[in-house]
């Protein structure tokens, strides 16, 4: 292979030309012409300039949701075809705020009955956000009612969920928790 500078009339150099290689192959992707190796040749059934043009090539094109152009994803769950598109489209509400209304009344009804506001785990005093927990779960039937439920602070309502620890009732407003791996209840020193 022989390299040699292409010049013009005030002898600049204007590129390096590559002598003694043909090209051999065409992109799939975008149609320039170049040189693959024999070996390479063979062992290949697509050839392809790059690897951006093969990266190309490989993702199949997916038209735009919302405009229908046609493009190439750069992510396989990809749907809009630009920023702009995906900042146009529609928003749909996933949470319509139905139940807030439900939950504010089931709180209300619960300070009605001499709640205090705060965690009902035994010992705990967490006042600034609480969680509505269902002592029977939704998918065994449970439903929002006060005798199913217990308002408890973010931490003991994770630790509910997932540690797999079972309530138990002790007062109107007072909870244990007990690990049902263990046959004693846990109750937090006041």
């Amino acid at each position: 292979m022989y390299f040699g500078c292409v010049v013009n009339q005030q002898s600049k150099c204007l590129g390096v030309l590559i002598i003694g290689r043909t090209s051999n192959s065409i992109c799939e992707q975008c149609g320039k012409q170049f040189y693959k190796r024999p070996t390479q040749k063979a062992n290949s059934a697509n050839d392809f300039c790059s690897m951006l043009c093969y990266g190309k090539w490989k993702i199949k094109t997916k038209n735009c949701v919302l405009c229908g152009k046609e493009f190439h994803p750069h992510r396989r769950e990809q749907r809009f075809c630009s920023v702009s598109c995906a900042a146009s489209r529609p928003r749909q509400e996933k949470w319509n705020g139905a139940g807030k209304s439900k939950v504010r009344k089931l709180l209300g009804t619960l300070s009605e009955l001499g709640w205090d506001g705060s965690c009902m785990i035994c010992g705990c005093a967490y006042l600034a956000t609480i969680d509505l927990h269902r002592i029977v779960n939704g998918k065994h039937g449970g439903i929002y009612a006060i005798d199913n439920l217990c308002a408890l602070c973010p931490n003991h309502h994770a630790e509910v969920h997932r540690l797999k620890y079972q309530l138990i009732r002790i007062d109107s407003f007072v909870f244990a928790i007990a690990n049902p791996r263990q046959a004693k209840a846990r109750v937090t020193p006041s």
